[in-house]
């Protein structure tokens, strides 16, 4: 952070900083959420810290998402 001479600015910078990091934190958990709900539901099984950088197990994701979007209804609500 660039020196400041205001102590009111830096307490400033420093309170912008602190809910940056807050709201990106949030986001990110509420992302892992989301990922791991997808990929239980396509998988069957909770999803491991691996399962979520594998491509071998997105590809099943995907493979089963397609194959239940083809069998779903004809026109969804």
């Amino acid at each position: 952070m660039l020196p400041c001479k205001d102590k009111n600015m830096e307490l400033l910078r420093l309170s912008v900083a602190i809910c940056f990091g807050l709201a990106v934190t949030v986001s990110a958990l509420i992302v892992t959420v989301r990922v791991r709900r997808r990929m239980k539901r396509s998988l069957g099984r909770r999803a491991s810290s691996l399962d979520l950088v594998s491509f071998k197990a997105w590809n099943r994701v995907e493979e089963t998402e397609e194959r239940n979007a083809e069998s779903g209804p004809i026109h969804p609500k």
